[in-house]
């Protein structure tokens, strides 16, 4: 109060001077209010007097900080960490493996876990999935928050015994039938007789057949194709459908020591020539043997092809 207005209420009684002082009081109380709120334009346009300047940022950043949305104040808030007792964690696995594997879920058996393992909490969505690529027994289950952990469960039952990469067998679908397999033994072709050979037979083609034969009981040494036994001869008689063997044959003699041969040279170059001459050894059908000149005695190579046939080298 100004020692003016003190003044103006000099002759005033005692208990009025009082009510005015009060009063006045109040209203210096409602200037000092509205000093911390206004902003300092509109303070002074209420000719207040101005407050120390260092007050005002207080009150701005306060004022401020009260009008901030709640949702800009906390913008993420983790998931409170859930427990799950062994039936709870034994069924969403079940629900997990009936959608994987297309197979109803009370197909899906679980081995129980020890009473005594506790199952840790998590903050995060689990996650299965099967650790071992050769089967489907072990289910896998992850936790990743707060504190990352992991649990194998085994599965028993048909479904455990199904191999990973096979489609699962649900039992509400119809089943086909199918026509058995017969797995076919292997065979071989062979060599068979068509007639009874005598010993000393010189085979041709019109006397044998190639014919297909399981291989389980087959002689090794069962001869396979026609070209391995024409112009060969039999060593003993052989019935009718005997497969021929290497030991049932030998080969003939197509050019005798000392006797006389023509030998063909240049045949498939162009030209063709053909001369006499002498074997100085046997030869069997594809042997080659020295021979001699007949008109020059100059010794040469051949190659027998038949009887008494034979080519140049």
């Amino acid at each position: 109060m100004t020692p003016t207005a003190i003044s103006e209420l000099g002759d005033a009684p005692r208990m009025a001077r009082a009510a005015a002082c009060q009063a006045l009081a109040g209203l210096c109380a409602l200037a000092a209010v509205a000093a911390i709120c206004m902003s300092p334009p509109a303070y002074a346009q209420a000719g207040a007097v101005a407050r120390p300047a260092q007050a005002m940022p207080a009150a701005t950043v306060t004022v401020a900080a009260l009008q901030t949305p709640a949702s800009a104040i906390s913008s993420t808030a983790a998931a409170a960490p859930r427990s799950f007792s062994h039936e709870q964690l034994f069924s969403l696995t079940r629900a997990w493996v009936e959608k994987d594997q297309q197979v109803p879920a009370d197909q899906v058996q679980i081995a129980p876990l020890d009473s005594r393992v506790r199952i840790a909490d998590c903050g995060a969505p689990l996650q299965f999935d099967y650790p071992f690529s050769s089967s489907r027994e072990t289910v896998r289950v992850r936790c990743s928050q707060p504190a990352a952990w992991q649990l194998f469960l085994r599965l028993t039952g048909p479904i455990a015994a199904q191999p990973v990469g096979q489609t699962p067998i649900n039992p509400n679908l119809p089943v086909r039938a199918t026509a058995p397999v017969t797995a076919q033994a292997p065979s071989k072709t062979v060599v068979v007789t068509r007639q009874l050979l005598q010993r000393g037979t010189e085979l041709n083609a019109s006397m044998l057949e190639e014919v297909q034969r399981p291989v389980m009981g087959l002689d090794p040494l069962a001869i396979s194709s026609l070209k391995d036994v024409v112009r060969a001869e039999v060593v003993r008689d052989i019935p009718a459908g005997t497969v021929l063997r290497s030991y049932d044959i030998k080969r003939s003699l197509m050019v005798k020591r000392g006797q006389s041969a023509l030998l063909t040279v240049g045949q498939g170059a162009g030209f063709q020539v053909t001369v006499r001459v002498e074997a100085e050894q046997d030869g069997y059908l594809g042997e080659q043997i020295r021979l001699k000149n007949s008109d020059s005695g100059r010794l040469i190579s051949g190659v027998v092809t038949g009887p008494n046939t034979l080519k140049g080298l």
